[in-house]
């Protein structure tokens, strides 16, 4: 049990996610899309989840992104999701996880916004 954690745990480390949208300025209730590069260094394919939170100027929480993907071996995966910024003007703010092997809950594939509009 101990060795498949470990070997878990490496497989996380080895798909990265980098953001192109961190700090960008948006527009009140621009409707826009937020883009991923997951890059798998493993040697072999996984499905998996790619997580996004985006946060204001102010650290509160404006959305939850979710979306399921394939990530090829050995590759780089652009993954985009249409969000719609909130109701102010604001700078946005995007933290990344992926979860390999996982999925979005059925509800969740997309745009979660967590501001009031």
């Amino acid at each position: 049990m101990k060795a498949h954690m470990i070997i878990l745990a490496i497989l996380f480390a080895c798909v990265t996610a980098t953001l192109a949208e961190a700090g960008t300025q948006v527009l009140i209730n621009q409707s826009t899309t937020v883009k991923a590069a997951v890059q798998n260094t493993t040697t072999r394919s996984r499905i998996g989840s790619i997580v996004m939170t985006g946060y204001d100027d102010a650290g509160t929480v404006i959305g939850h992104l979710c979306k399921n993907a394939y990530l090829p071996a050995g590759r780089t995966t652009t993954v985009e999701i249409p969000w719609q910024a909130p109701n102010y003007p604001t700078g946005v703010y995007w933290s990344s996880k992926v979860a390999v092997n996982t999925f979005c809950p059925s509800t969740w594939d997309g745009d979660d916004d967590e501001h009031d509009d």
